[in-house]
């Protein structure tokens, strides 16, 4: 899966590095609306069927909106 290149990139001037990629900078946005969008009374150390904790889950969750996400991005990159 192409990560999208740096979040943040540099220009030509100081020293260049990489940081987060624009995958990474996706989730972490998805992950602050899940998070905030939680409800209050499905506690953190509940386990779900799957075995994985709620913020696991949320975890995951974020990736897969971070890759719709670069998808519609390149999607619309080419129209």
């Amino acid at each position: 899966m192409d990560d999208g290149g740096p979040a943040f990139p540099w220009g030509e001037y100081g020293s260049h590095l990489g940081g987060m990629s624009l995958r990474d900078y996706f989730a972490a946005k998805a992950m602050q609306g899940l998070v905030t969008a939680e409800d209050p009374w499905r506690g953190y150390d509940y386990k779900p069927v799957n075995g994985l904790t709620i913020p696991e889950n949320d975890a995951r969750l974020a990736y897969r909106i971070a890759d719709a996400m670069l998808k519609a991005r390149q999607e619309n990159s080419n129209e």
